[in-house]
């Protein structure tokens, strides 16, 4: 075997580290958006947001219906503490 072919280090005083620790993230912007270079996580909080949006939509509809229905603006303020039933009987909201 020739001294390319091995893997070990040519200098004998220099050792490979057995963690290799990762680098520091940089400040700013940068930092706080370093977590969605993990793709589980960035799936999740798109999921997240996606889901939220729909609340805010659902939420809205559910106002809406009410004002449409009873022409009342003092329903719209009943209606939040109400939870609409789903088919299965579970809250929607």
């Amino acid at each position: 075997m020739t001294a390319e072919n091995t893997s070990q280090p040519t200098d004998l005083n220099e050792e490979t580290p057995a963690i290799i620790l990762p680098q520091q993230p940089e400040k700013g912007l940068l930092r706080a958006i370093t977590s969605l270079r993990q793709r589980n996580f960035r799936l999740f909080w798109c999921g997240q947001m996606i889901s939220l949006i729909g609340s805010y939509m659902q939420s809205i509809g559910e106002t809406w219906l009410v004002l449409e229905l009873t022409h009342s603006a003092s329903s719209r303020s009943s209606e939040g503490s109400l939870p609409i039933a789903g088919p299965n009987g579970a809250s929607c909201s």
